[in-house]
């Protein structure tokens, strides 16, 4: 036996005691009250002052904090259920009288989970016949919330027990490990791509977007993970001329913005439709707030906890990400103080050098993470945020970061880091003084929100036969292309020019359209800011 069935089969002989001493304790009071209640009315006129009353909010109150076995008891629950279907349980019933079968065994395991909650209600409708003047009015009410926090926690502890096995589900169906995450829903929606509508499989997540087209074998495709805190939801699809095209169901269609990807999906009817924005919204809103469940929480360490009353709306300070993207990052030199005895620090191995290099940055309120991929989970150099010194340059996309390399020998590194425009780079810039001063890290994180680039949604081909800004048939020798910054449908004349996106998960520039090139209008749709002219380069078929 495992220890956690140890643990869980102790658990029940804890509990049989607490409830066998509950039981005897509530009937001698009940006897005692009842013999006291005859003796007041055979004695009519009899000061009984003192004499004893029902005071079973006064008992249940008294043993409320041993009804927190019942959690550790609810926190095991599924493993013992599971321990049922083995080959060797099963085994073991067979050597067992026939009365002895698994599905009455199933019933007990699950009467404790359900004793909480009627405990709550009994004590409730007592508490609803007793006058409020009563002795016993306010033990009552004390009751009813303790046996309520634990009856919180139990359907708590059911909830994540559910969530886990639909991310076990999920996550063989995405080829993800969404191990820690919350679910909320999944389902079909159709998507509408560049060249044709297709169905996809949607997975929402209490933080995260999962989506792909599902497949078999050698078929089997690959799901993209998009993070809600970024993101944008709108029904709102009669803004975009072209984009659905006329045959298409546009009354259940609905917009979904995010920096590395934006689209317009359909759902079935208009009651899915209104469910699943009311979803993501909602997902959205929790992450702005900062009420998401925590990636890695362990259950029966918050169940043991006294003052826990609000651990499930808590979140992980270290891995909520304040701002993230691509930056040309230069330096890396330490500068070495000798110490008093003469001796010298050298400087370890870094990925950043003399030469730029485009790096991937996340910055959290504690760290600030250097990659060399896409997202990456395990980046290649972390710095701790607090011993960070960051100050603007002359040059007006460029900033500089100082920070101590060797805390003890007090040898400081710099790196220069190169934004894309001015705007960009007061946003790094204040969103790490903000981290080094040890600010408002909800604030900061609503802030880079708004500042924040969303991708275009794509023109769909067959809306149109020409280019959108010079009118030209498309071709062989001319294909159409997408702006990668409003999304128009251009041919290879007409977008020769690149700029590298910040949220983009290439490093390689992006092909953008004349317009957007020259136009006055924000490059990403957010720093307000006209691009600058980038060197012309010849389009390539996509």
């Amino acid at each position: 036996m495992d220890a956690d069935m140890s643990i869980f089969f102790n658990s029940v002989d804890q509990i049989y005691t607490l409830n066998q001493q509950l039981l005897d304790h509530l009937s001698r009071h009940l006897e005692e009250a009842s013999a006291t209640l005859s003796l007041q009315r055979d004695s009519e006129g009899v000061d009984m002052t003192g004499v004893r009353v029902h005071r079973t909010g006064a008992i249940f109150h008294a043993y409320a904090p041993l009804l927190q076995l019942y959690t550790s008891y609810a926190s095991r629950h599924s493993a013992a259920l599971t321990a049922l279907d083995s080959p060797q349980f099963a085994d073991f019933l067979r050597e067992l009288p026939d009365k002895a079968d698994v599905n009455r065994l199933r019933r007990y395991l699950n009467m404790p989970v359900e004793r909480i909650p009627r405990y709550k209600m009994l004590l409730e409708e007592l508490l609803g016949s007793t006058p409020p003047d009563h002795v016993d009015y306010a033990p009552l009410q004390s009751a009813i919330r303790s046996v309520d926090r634990v009856a919180s926690k139990i359907e708590e502890i059911c909830e994540r027990r559910d969530n886990s096995r639909a991310l076990i589900s999920v996550s063989a169906k995405v080829g993800l490990d969404l191990t820690g995450r919350t679910f909320v829903r999944d389902g079909m929606l159709r998507k509408v791509c560049r060249s044709k509508v297709q169905m996809y499989y949607f997975v929402l997540l209490e933080d995260a977007m999962v989506y792909g087209r599902q497949g078999s074998g050698l078929h089997k495709r690959r799901f993209r993970m998009i993070d809600l805190w970024e993101c944008k939801v709108s029904d709102d699809t009669g803004s975009m001329p072209g984009v659905i095209t006329t045959d298409l169901n546009s009354s259940n269609a609905f917009c979904f913005y995010s920096p590395l990807k934006s689209f317009i999906l359909l759902a079935d009817s208009e009651e899915d439709k209104t469910g699943w924005t009311t979803s993501i919204l909602d997902c959205i809103g929790r992450n702005l707030r900062g009420q998401t469940h925590p990636r890695s929480g362990s259950v029966p360490s918050e169940i043991l906890g006294e003052n826990d009353d609000d651990s499930s709306s808590g979140f992980e300070q270290e891995g909520f990400v304040i701002k993230n993207g691509w930056l040309n990052v230069s330096g890396g030199a330490v500068t070495v103080v000798t110490g008093t005895n003469g001796s010298s620090a050298s400087a370890g191995p870094s990925i950043v050098g003399k030469k730029p290099r485009r790096l991937w940055i996340t910055l959290t309120l504690q760290t600030l993470s250097l990659g060399t991929i896409f997202k990456i989970a395990q980046p290649e150099e972390s710095i701790a945020v607090e011993l960070c010194d960051v100050s603007p340059l002359k040059h007006e996309k460029c900033f500089r970061l100082q920070f101590l390399y060797d805390t003890k020998l007090r040898d400081q590194t710099t790196y220069v880091f190169e934004a894309q425009s001015l705007l960009e780079r007061e946003e790094w810039v204040r969103a790490l003084k903000h981290c080094t001063t040890g600010g408002d890290e909800l604030a900061l994180r609503r802030r880079s929100i708004n500042a924040a680039p969303l991708a275009p949604i794509f023109m769909f081909d067959k809306v149109s036969n020409v280019c959108t800004i010079c009118t030209h048939s498309f071709a062989v020798y001319r294909p159409r292309h997408h702006c990668r910054l409003c999304g128009s449908l251009v041919c290879g004349k007409c977008s020769k020019r690149r700029w590298t996106l910040s949220y983009s998960s290439s490093k390689k520039p992006s092909r953008i359209c004349d317009n957007c090139a020259k136009s006055t209008v924000s490059i990403t749709r957010s720093f307000g800011e006209s691009p600058r002219r980038m060197p012309v380069r010849f389009a390539e078929s996509e």
